[in-house]
């Protein structure tokens, strides 16, 4: 390591006078000389023996490289090979459910040939079942036909009643009684609870949506069921007819026309406006919709009267007369009846319903009686059908003045067309 130095310094010093232009030689003694060149001698073979090693490293550092190289490229073919052995590993296990897969479906296979073999059974039964559903239906019609209605003294009175929104008070004995009686009278007459029935599906379309349209009460609709049994062309010994039985003098009063060819009480639609408009009045004046139904039996006056006579404003609790007294008990029953009909024991099928009643209704005026013949032939009905449809004309012609006339349903245009060449025709014997 010294004599490194000492060469060391003798190279500095060489490059210093370089560096400084000193052009004369350096003087060196002889021993230095000698000794300096056997150093350099030495370390020329040291360094060139550095040098060899030097090579090998660097030779060795180079394989040493590659091989580095090839270990990465290696270990990125182990990379991939660990990721192809995951797919593989998961394509395993998809295998797995596959076989899981066609096993069920080999299973579901069998279970379908089994079904198959069930439906090939049905339908070798199926003659059997169709004629087991026949003798059903015919021993279902036959028990239909002989089933006998419960003892009159199993059906009840319900325990809460309420007409047109007002409480009937059954707490009081004397009107529980009086109520059970004319549930009882009325429940045992099968045959005319049947046709309200029947005729309930007729007439309480209109009258329950003029009611909606007016707000009142839908139970008013009942009042019609007692009055007439929901027959058009009811005629009292009193004198009162139609549904709502309007007696002359109060069918008047509510425009309906009374004369030899034209009686507007039979106008089903004329007399349910007159109706709802008195019962509204009555309403009115009394406060009570049970006063204002007697009063529609009895008169106002006579309501009114015994009102004042008796000092008393309660239905159940005034004396009236005897067809009145019953009348709002009743409507009340009719109500129960109409209302739950299968609770009674009262039962129709629905063909035995009749039709709901429905017309082209048209105002006419005629300049002269206009004979109802003339407008079945036009219209393609028979002359029955159209005095059934306009029970309010009494004679086969209806009267010149202004009319409404009830037409099938879906024949106004044609009526209309027949009714204009028949003006026409007026007209032009009116000229001639």
């Amino acid at each position: 390591m010294e004599n490194l130095k000492g060469i060391g310094f003798v190279l500095v010093a060489l490059l210093l006078a370089t560096a400084c232009g000193i052009n004369r030689p350096i003087t060196i003694p002889s021993e230095e000389v000698s000794r300096s060149e056997e150093s350099a001698k030495k370390y020329a073979e040291k360094y060139e023996e550095v040098l060899g090693e030097l090579r090998y490293l660097r030779t060795s550092l180079g394989t040493l490289r590659s091989e580095i190289a090839e270990l990465r490229k290696l270990e990125n073919g182990i990379s991939r090979l660990r990721s192809e052995t995951e797919r593989l590993r998961n394509l395993e296990k998809h295998l797995a459910g596959l076989r899981v897969e066609i096993e069920n479906l080999w299973g579901l296979e069998k279970t379908i040939s089994s079904l198959q073999w069930q439906m090939e059974r049905i339908r070798s039964f199926a003659p059997y079942v169709s004629s087991l559903q026949a003798e059903v239906a015919r021993l279902g019609d036959e028990l239909r036909s002989l089933e006998i209605r419960r003892p009159l003294g199993s059906y009840k009175l319900p325990q809460e009643i309420s007409l047109c929104g007002e409480r009937v008070p059954l707490e009081d004995r004397d009107v529980w009684e009086n109520l059970d009686r004319e549930f009882l009278s009325i429940l045992a007459n099968e045959a005319q609870v049947l046709l309200w029935m029947k005729r309930a599906r007729r007439y309480f379309p209109h009258i329950e949506r003029r009611l909606k349209e007016t707000g009142l009460p839908d139970d008013l609709k009942y009042v019609a069921v007692i009055e007439s049994g929901l027959r058009a062309q009811a005629v009292s010994v009193s004198g009162a007819a139609g549904v709502w039985q309007f007696i002359p003098s109060t069918g008047e009063r509510y425009e309906m026309r009374r004369n030899r060819g034209v009686d507007e009480r039979f106008d089903f639609f004329k007399a349910t406006e007159g109706a709802i408009a008195y019962l509204k009045m009555l309403y009115g004046e009394f406060g009570s919709w049970a006063l204002a139904m007697a009063a529609y039996n009895a008169g106002e006056n006579r309501v009114r009267k015994e009102i004042l006579l008796q000092g008393v404003k309660d239905y159940y609790q005034l004396s009236l007369p005897a067809e009145t007294e019953r009348f709002v008990y009743k409507i009340v029953v009719a109500k129960i009846l109409l209302s739950d009909p299968d609770r009674y024991g009262l039962r129709l099928d629905e063909s035995q319903y009749y039709s709901t009643l429905s017309v082209d209704r048209v105002e006419i005026d005629l300049p002269k009686p206009l004979s109802l013949v003339e407008v079945a032939k036009a219209l393609g009905v028979s002359y029955k059908k159209m005095k059934d449809l306009n029970p309010h004309f009494g004679e086969e012609s209806i009267p010149a003045g202004t009319h409404f006339l009830n037409l099938p349903p879906q024949s106004s245009e044609r009526f209309e067309a027949f009714f204009s060449r028949w003006k026409g025709e007026v007209e032009r014997n009116r000229s001639n």
